[in-house]
């Protein structure tokens, strides 16, 4: 078999960075393993978590997510950097509480969450290996509340 082939033959892999690697298992989804695995052993939980529902929501909330989904105007992507409004209160926000000036059409977006966005830039900035003295940026992720 020659090198190509061999190469051709093997599954594709992500190789990641070893500070990936060395980070610990997500905590959340341990919990939730957790909370699995007692319940197939017929355990009784009560899950506290947040924003994991566990009971079904209220029939008016169904019938309006029925409503949103016939309705055309709802039938395509949102745009991908959020909506407008919200960035420009975001850039207030920043303004007001820590007079940094952000410009809401180019330097902020939204995401689903925290994670999505740093995952994405991630992606977005660094390659698969890090080169010896290679710059990296990092920033400290927190909730602007809890300051």
């Amino acid at each position: 078999m020659s090198q190509s082939e061999d190469k051709s033959s093997r599954p594709f892999e992500v190789q990641v960075a070893q500070r990936v690697v060395r980070l610990p298992p997500y905590l959340f989804g341990r919990i939730n393993k957790l909370l699995y695995n007692k319940r197939r052993a017929g355990g009784d939980v009560i899950d506290l978590g947040m924003g994991n529902p566990s009971d079904a929501p209220e029939g008016i909330v169904v019938e309006k997510l029925a409503e949103a989904a016939r309705d055309p105007r709802n039938h395509a992507y949102s745009k991908s950097n959020g909506i407008a409004n919200l960035r420009r209160e975001v850039a207030a926000k920043y303004f007001k509480h820590y007079g940094i000036r952000l410009d809401p059409e180019d330097e902020i977006i939204t995401c689903l969450g925290s994670k999505e966005g740093f995952s994405h830039m991630c992606l977005a900035l660094m390659g698969p290996v890090i080169r010896p003295l290679c710059q990296l940026l990092i920033f400290r992720s927190t909730f602007t509340r809890w300051h």
